[in-house]
């Protein structure tokens, strides 16, 4: 069983090996850490394929253009592709993808518990950000909490300003 703690600031009982806390987000509570290893084990990161570069061609694609004829992948910076079916929650502590939250959690410990959201609506993919500490990012521009902003084909969204995904839009 986990060794817990409870965080000072919001009062969220966390694992121990929680690096940024739950709830609030705020870096771990060295008064609750006495006595404990001064490193905390990561957990080892799939081998994944190497992935090729983002394609640099502006796509001709507009945001609703794709409908439901066509499936959607978000195609990630270090090769993997998850499948878009209706809504993906994002980050460490995310549900249903082993793989991608085993990466996220091993590489990426400034990406949020659930950082943000990829959802399906109406033939349109959306990202919004789930009030991240480091933010959810549409190119340069910092998407704004609890905002869902659309995205169309070829479009980079990073969590935490992590290169991490493209929206791919698979014919077929």
């Amino acid at each position: 069983m986990d060794k817990q703690v409870k965080c000072p600031r919001c009062g969220t009982i966390n694992r121990i090996t929680d690096i940024n806390l739950q709830d609030c987000q705020a870096a771990g509570c060295p008064q609750s850490l006495e006595g404990q290893p001064a490193y905390i084990a990561t957990p080892t990161a799939p081998e994944l394929q190497p992935h090729t570069a983002f394609s640099d061609e502006p796509s001709t694609h507009q945001a609703g253009q794709a409908k439901c004829d066509s499936a959607f992948r978000l195609r990630w910076a270090w090769g993997y592709s998850t499948p878009l079916k209706d809504k993906l929650v994002v980050g460490r502590d995310m549900t249903g993808d082993e793989t991608l939250r085993t990466y996220l959690e091993a590489n990426h410990i400034n990406v949020s518990r659930r950082h943000a959201v990829f959802e399906l609506r109406d033939g349109v993919v959306y990202v919004e950000d789930l009030k991240s500490l480091n933010g959810t990012y549409l190119g340069d521009r910092r998407v704004p909490n609890g905002e869902p902003t659309p995205l169309k084909p070829g479009d980079r969204v990073s969590l935490a300003r992590q290169p991490a995904v493209e929206v791919e839009i698979v014919h077929g």
